[in-house]
């Protein structure tokens, strides 16, 4: 009897032990955490990087000097040159506003395509690069680059720039901005926001570029500089050749643009067809276009793709008054084509598909999302 005693006492002391400690991981988690060793997972410092671009971070060209002050804005922006590596992955929704329906995923391949059209995809999906920055180079970064234009005051009407409004409003604080420098070609600045995760920056200049054709000049490239601690630092933009001469450029593009848009008469529909007509008309489909993926390419080279045509239709429907969207997806190959507003609602435009050698000419004419 006196064995079981002692056993039973045992059990007891363990059975009071365990309660206590349950009580402790109540109450206080965090001592509970240092007793087992168990904690948080660390925070990633910044959402996009990744350990392979890490790993292939070039040392600067050029020894930055310890005083800070010494160097110059031209180094600075060196710096951010030598420090930007691509981020590879899929785009998450972050910095979009709440309320948007994401459950929709994009299919890899459309369906019921002829195989003629697929050969007619040639839009490229913008390319961004991200970089952690050291932070003793952040810190010169960040003292040294301005930021440039804010674009405070600007504002954008959600009837023709749809996706400045599907941001939320640090996604809306940066598209200003971006969109400000792009106009006074400024390609490097210190971003306005820095609580904005890689994936928001991604979705933010992917709303100026779809938003914005007549930004001609503004490359599908662009690039962005991080802290440690998960901080936007910096912004770099690129610019195709035409920002060398961008106003003999844009002479040219409004010259363009107008010799169709002069021709549009009538209701919003005869507007619409007589624009949709003369592109087809006047451009060519080219893999090897110059400058392809911009406006630019259909109203003054003549010879683009299909984002070419697509930003060119939307541009000069937009000159008229008539909302028109930069739509994306996939059709065998990445593919763009319109969203116009005509009075009873919305319908889906293919210039590009309807200047095929098919002869049909408006096949793709203002179909409805199920038609098309």
């Amino acid at each position: 009897m006196k064995v079981l005693r002692n056993i039973l006492i045992v059990i007891l002391a363990l059975v009071i032990l365990l309660c206590l400690l349950v009580g402790i991981g109540t109450v206080r988690p965090d001592l509970f955490e240092r007793f087992t060793g168990k904690g948080e997972e660390p925070a990633e410092s910044a959402e996009a990087v990744s350990e392979d671009s890490l790993s292939e971070t070039e040392e600067p060209s050029e020894e930055v000097s310890e005083d800070k002050a010494a160097v110059s804005v031209d180094e600075a922006e060196a710096i951010i040159d030598a420090y930007f590596a691509e981020e590879e992955g899929d785009i998450p929704q972050s910095g979009l506003k709440g309320g948007i329906d994401l459950s929709y995923e994009m299919p890899k391949e459309a369906q019921n395509v002829p195989d003629a059209l697929k050969e007619l995809c040639g839009m490229e999906e913008p390319k961004g690069t991200c970089r952690k920055l050291t932070p003793d180079e952040a810190d010169r970064v960040e003292e040294e680059l301005s930021e440039g234009e804010t674009g405070d005051d600007l504002s954008f009407d959600e009837e023709y720039y749809p996706y400045y409004h599907m941001l939320d409003m640090k996604g809306q604080h940066l598209y200003r901005q971006i969109y400000a420098n792009a106009m006074e070609m400024n390609d490097t600045f210190r971003a306005v926001e820095k609580d904005i995760p890689w994936s928001g920056f991604r979705n933010v200049f992917e709303a100026v570029f779809g938003d914005h054709p007549e930004l001609f000049w503004l490359d599908t490239r662009y690039s962005a500089g991080y802290r440690d601690n998960g901080e936007c630092l910096a912004v770099k933009l690129y610019f195709n050749r035409t920002a060398a001469d961008r106003d003999g450029a844009a002479g040219k593009f409004n010259e363009g643009a107008d010799d169709i848009g002069t021709r549009a008469e009538g209701d919003a529909y005869d507007q619409e067809k007589i624009v949709h007509d003369a592109i087809a008309d006047a451009v060519a489909y080219s893999l090897s276009a110059e400058m392809n993926q911009s406006a630019y390419s259909a109203l003054v080279n003549r010879s683009t793709v299909c984002a070419g045509y697509a930003r060119a239709f939307q541009y000069v429907m937009q000159n008229l008054g008539i909302p028109c969207y930069y739509c994306r997806g996939v059709a065998g190959e990445p593919h763009a084509w319109n969203i116009i507003k005509l009075y009873d609602g919305y319908y889906n435009v293919d210039v590009t598909w309807d200047d095929s050698e098919s002869g049909e000419r408006y096949a793709y004419f203002n179909l409805s999302d199920a038609e098309i």
